[in-house]
């Protein structure tokens, strides 16, 4: 992840580059890491049902 990759996402959850200038990186990162929701997403049977059918 580059410093652009890290401004495009912080500029979409509404973050200033004011505020991005006042805050340590690894604040700024945590923010970030906090907003991704990793899901374990598995295939239930009526998922397996709706493809197979």
């Amino acid at each position: 992840m580059d410093e652009y990759e890290v401004v495009a996402l912080a500029k979409r959850l509404n973050i200033t580059i004011e505020d991005m200038k006042t805050m340590s990186f690894v604040s700024l990162i945590n923010i970030l890491l906090s907003t991704v929701e990793e899901k374990e997403t598995k295939a239930t049977q009526k998922d397996i049902d709706a493809v197979f059918g």
